[in-house]
């Protein structure tokens, strides 16, 4: 190496700190099974061409269940 290059090579690299996301109130809820199915269900396999996640329906009792607990809480 040349003196020319010292002063190029010759410096204090610090790595650059990442910066905070901040996250809307949209971006930090979670979502229900039934958003998840939806979003999931429109990914296609290449391979086989079917969807990657198909959503089980939900039965006459997991339905009653999930109403009864929804009539709880209010």
């Amino acid at each position: 190496m040349l003196l020319i290059d010292k002063g190029y090579y010759d410096y204090d690299y610090e790595q650059p700190k990442p910066k905070p996301q901040k996250l809307t109130a949209e971006q930090r809820r979670i979502w229900s099974d039934q958003e998840l199915a939806a979003v999931l269900g429109r990914a296609i396999n290449p391979a086989t061409g079917r969807p990657i996640f198909e959503p089980k329906p939900l039965t006459p009792d997991e339905a009653q269940r999930i109403v009864m607990e929804e009539i709880k809480e209010k």
